[in-house]
């Protein structure tokens, strides 16, 4: 029977309040996640990553690049951001 990972802590308010609508595994272990028109990006635990801004995208997805970057739409373009946001 398998487990759930103790380790993994969602903040309980952040979820209570969003719908998610797509997640990403990163090849280091974050978890990119779409929800409310918004992109953030998760630590291995759980906890938001404050050094990653947050994207603003009216699209229902992204893509993770193979350079890291990611693509995604905004004010129906269709744009690129650096691994943090920027």
């Amino acid at each position: 029977m398998e487990q759930l990972d103790t380790t993994f802590n969602l903040d309980a308010l952040f979820v209570s309040q969003i719908y998610i609508k797509k997640a990403i595994l990163q090849p280091d272990g974050k978890i990119l996640m779409l929800a409310q028109g918004e992109i953030y990006l998760l630590n291995t635990d759980g906890s938001l990553d404050l050094t990653f801004t947050t994207l603003n995208s009216d699209g229902k997805t992204f893509f993770l690049l193979p350079n890291g970057k990611i693509l995604f739409i905004n004010n129906e373009r269709l744009r690129r951001s650096n691994e943090n946001g920027t």
